[in-house]
């Protein structure tokens, strides 16, 4: 019994890998934001918000890192809304708020006034820049389907 034992110990250890050095794996994960691919317009996001409860808990908005904003270049005759098309090539964002906050835009409308996005904010809102032409360089909000000049964009809290 004895020699079975050792037997059976000696063929696990046979077959067993042991090793001969210790090898640390390191992995490297890069990140690579995309590009703004506009040139005469420039960012639209609110860049004074701070998150959650800063300046007060009840008059906040996300960081544009937090909601993502991604801007395209887009076209003549590129859709926006179902109201009209783009007559010249123009940067794109289309604003969705993380939950717990809704889009809001600094407009002209003979003043300037803050407005909610699309369905009181609720829904998508999609802004634009003309690239070329006399708009050159003028953001517009696409809300409930009429544009309106805006300097700004930002999810608020609710």
């Amino acid at each position: 019994m004895i020699g079975y034992l050792m037997f059976a110990f000696f063929l696990k250890m046979g077959l067993t890998c042991i090793p001969t050095q210790n090898v640390d794996v390191t992995t490297t994960t890069t990140t690579t934001a995309n590009p703004f691919p506009c040139s005469v317009c420039s960012k639209i996001y609110n860049t004074g918000c701070q998150g959650y409860g800063i300046p007060s808990i009840t008059n906040w908005c996300t960081p544009e890192a937090d909601v993502p904003v991604t801007y395209t270049l887009e076209e003549a005759g590129y859709s926006v809304g179902l109201t009209f098309e783009l007559t010249e090539q123009s940067c794109v964002t289309t604003l969705s708020c993380p939950s717990g906050t809704i889009n809001w835009y600094i407009i002209f409308v003979g003043t300037t006034e803050e407005s909610p996005g699309n369905n009181l904010g609720v829904l998508p809102t999609t802004a634009f820049c003309a690239e070329s032409g006399p708009e050159a360089g003028v953001w517009y909000a696409d809300i409930d389907g009429h544009p309106w000049p805006t300097s700004q964009m930002t999810c608020k809290n609710t």
